[in-house]
């Protein structure tokens, strides 16, 4: 399988572009990502679907039905540190429940990084833009696990925190929040395919900007 030189250098420069640019609407906060990574070498494209609700006091509802395909890459160790490293990139579009708001695009890259065979830290941001705006997210943080279950399923949990900036109509006000994800890869042969339901809570400390995802993916991977 070829492998991929140029994936790193484009997940550094989408992530430089997304420090340079700060704000942001509803994070992208779902990731089933397991804490396994792809060989060098590896392709994994993951199409998927999420439902994002809202908590706002005692306001809640759905937000967005959002849809999305990620695409992950097994590349060359980390020069020095000697760590197995992946690169992702990932776009999404999501559907707004109230109709007079608009629509908006998710750009999100991420990169991988393995502490063990079950285990990997990932560095991660994403753009979003509409219309007439686009906001970036800062980098965050986040840590994966996996852990087997049986030959059929494995189970992944991961968090994350993400620097933010609330939008709160006149002014924007600077946050962290957290995102916690939970999910089961069920399949016969994990190196080729897998189908992932999973559930996402993202956790304003100020209550301001809760979220609750369910969510269903599907992944196909080549070169495992």
């Amino acid at each position: 399988m070829r492998e991929h030189p140029y994936v790193l250098a484009l997940v550094a420069g989408a992530g430089l572009l997304a420090v340079l640019v700060s704000g942001c609407r509803t994070p992208l906060f779902v990731d089933p990502s397991p804490g396994s990574l792809l060989p060098k070498g590896g392709v994994e494209i993951r199409p998927g679907f999420s439902c994002i609700q809202y908590e706002n006091g005692d306001d809640s509802g759905t937000e967005t039905r959002n849809y999305g395909i990620s695409a992950a890459f097994g590349t060359a160790r980390v020069p020095l540190i000697g760590c197995r490293a992946q690169a992702a990139l990932r776009f999404e579009f999501a559907d707004h429940d109230n109709p007079e708001i608009e629509d908006w695009f998710y750009l999100g890259w991420q990169g991988h990084f393995g502490i063990s065979q079950w285990v990997s830290l990932s560095l991660s941001s994403t753009a979003n833009w509409r219309e007439n705006s686009f906001d970036c997210n800062l980098l965050d943080l986040g840590l994966h696990g996996t852990i087997p279950l049986a030959d059929v399923a494995r189970l992944n949990l991961s968090g994350r925190v993400i620097p933010h900036e609330r939008d709160m109509g006149d002014s924007e006000d600077p946050a962290v929040l957290f995102a916690i994800n939970g999910s089961v890869s069920l399949s016969s042969d994990h190196d080729r395919w897998a189908v992932t339901p999973a559930v996402a809570y993202l956790i304003d400390p100020d209550e301001h900007f809760n979220r609750l995802a369910w969510a269903l993916f599907f992944s196909i991977k080549s070169g495992t």
